[in-house]
């Protein structure tokens, strides 16, 4: 399926609209990213599970560009959102980079799923889920941005098997030395 702006924007939508009662924006884009990560998985996330999430099953979700790009929104968000790191879009660039320029294997949620090839817009959509879980970060800390590579340092324990952005090539650019 192709990447559709207005599919992508009616995804995140319903997933953030499902959780809009947590008055927490960290854990109302938690849930709206995990809700997402298991739609495209047809359910099988563990993440979902843990939360009692009920997803519909629908048919090639696991091949779908919009669905793809909202759930690269939400995560994005998500991390942001807790981290508030305004060096965060290297996350969103490496990603794309790891996987379009230097073909490296990057980490799957679930090994029974693809990872979709490199697109623009999911990229797009990441950076746009930085800059509002920035946003987030800032009104809840008096306007204030969270240390600069937090988000990054912290993506390190997801990569390896809860999917979002892959690390792999992290620690060749040197985002990990301290």
């Amino acid at each position: 399926m192709a990447h559709d702006p207005k599919e992508t924007a009616k995804y995140i939508a319903d997933a953030r609209s499902r959780f809009a009662v947590l008055k927490d924006p960290v854990q109302s884009n938690y849930c709206a990213a995990i809700y997402l990560r298991a739609v495209r998985m047809h359910g099988d996330c563990q993440e979902a599970k843990d939360l009692g999430l009920v997803v519909p099953d629908i048919d090639g979700a696991d091949k779908d560009e919009s669905l793809a790009d909202a759930e690269h929104y939400c995560y994005a968000r998500y991390l942001n959102s807790v981290h508030g790191d305004p060096c965060a879009h290297a996350l969103v660039d490496v990603y794309g980079a790891q996987t379009k320029h230097a073909h490296w294997s990057v980490p799957q949620a679930n090994k029974k799923y693809d990872v979709l090839p490199w697109a623009e817009e999911s990229e797009i959509w990441g950076h746009k889920g930085m800059d509002d879980g920035l946003r987030d970060y800032q009104a809840a800390h008096d306007g204030k941005t969270g240390d600069r590579g937090s988000a990054v340092t912290a993506q390190k324990k997801y990569g390896a098997g809860a999917a979002g952005y892959g690390v792999n090539i992290l620690g060749y650019f040197g985002y990990y030395q301290k």
